[in-house]
């Protein structure tokens, strides 16, 4: 019986890697069933973001991998050519699963000082979905297999949500590919249509935290986190990473926070919030308890505390956020007596 093939193209890992490289001196040709037909893709540029790692560090080629997500089993695997391009072969008993989704993943290792894949170099992962449907592959970005930065965030979300089949069958082509799209001030590459799963401010929120993964040499799926949105109000440690608003954050952005004193005040009383890697400028940080803002009067030289003033409201136990930038903390809780 012919073997089944998955055709595509990925997108360079322009925040920190390049999916090109070498490939074997000649690609066998697609044997698929008609039934079968190859699944072709295009390479996605991002020029807006620093890109960490040089595509000469990366051209000795990247990693293909077909995953099964329920037993994190590898299915198949090849390399990249020079463009970007791959084909992905399966064995003749491999028979994929209808309308069941499967990570494709892309994988590098970089130089991080000093060769790719040397010992202590990091290591950095793009992801999309795939599923067979109605004799043909389907991706995050239709039938046009793309892996980037937003298909990363996508698949990223899907995992650390845990979305169940129907969810993330209902994922697959809400990307469109090379047409921007902006929200809460950051702008993606790509277009997401949206499901009532994950909507499009958490999409452009944890795309901003992938890239910036890969401006960082970080593998954006190792490195974020997750919490339910329900539970932000309980106080954790996360170190060295931060929450935001819908519960997404990386572990390598570098500010969080451990308290607030005191932790019960009255209207015009000052407090404390202690962290790190906090802002030394006042205007860089808002406040607020519940739905009212805090004036911050003072921040430390050495981004360990900032304090503010609990304003005129009403008592009760509230939900303190503290936002820097585009990002929030939500781990706090604040009575006013």
């Amino acid at each position: 019986m012919a073997n089944t093939t998955l055709i595509g193209r990925m997108p360079a890992l322009l925040a920190a890697m390049s999916l090109v490289g070498c490939a074997p001196a000649s690609i066998p040709a697609s044997s698929a069933p008609p039934d079968v037909p190859p699944l072709r893709g295009i390479v996605q540029f991002e020029p807006q973001r620093r890109i960490a790692a040089t595509t000469t560090e990366i051209g000795t080629g990247a990693t293909v991998s077909l995953i099964d997500p329920v037993s994190g089993n590898t299915i198949a695997t090849t390399l990249t050519t020079p463009s970007g391009q791959f084909i992905l072969t399966f064995s003749n008993n491999f028979r994929a699963v209808a309308n069941q989704p499967y990570f494709l993943e892309g994988a590098k290792g970089l130089s991080s000082g000093g060769g790719s894949n040397r010992a202590g170099a990091s290591f950095a992962r793009l992801r999309t979905l795939v599923a067979f449907q109605t004799s043909s592959w389907n991706s995050l970005s239709g039938q046009n297999v793309t892996l980037g930065t937003t298909s990363t965030a996508l698949a990223a979300l899907s995992n650390l949500r845990n979305l169940n089949t129907a969810q993330n069958l209902a994922l697959l082509g809400t990307l469109t590919i090379n047409a921007p799209s902006t929200n809460g001030g950051i702008t993606t590459p790509d277009t997401y249509s949206g499901t009532p799963d994950i909507n499009d401010t958490d999409f452009h929120r944890t795309w901003d935290l992938v890239s910036r993964a890969l401006a960082q040499d970080n593998d954006p799926i190792a490195s974020l986190i997750y919490r339910d949105p329900a539970s932000t109000s309980a106080s954790i440690t996360l170190a060295p990473g931060f929450n935001t608003r819908p519960g997404i954050a990386q572990g390598s952005d570098g500010w969080m926070l451990f308290d607030v004193t005191p932790g019960t005040a009255s209207a015009g009383t000052p407090f404390t919030i202690r962290g790190q890697g906090l802002p030394t400028a006042t205007s860089s940080v808002t406040v607020w308890i519940g739905s009212a803002t805090c004036s911050v009067s003072t921040a430390s030289a050495d981004g360990t505390w900032v304090t503010a003033t609990v304003p005129a409201m009403a008592t009760g136990s509230y939900q303190m956020e503290v936002d820097i930038g585009q990002w929030a903390n939500r781990t706090l809780s604040f009575v006013v007596q």
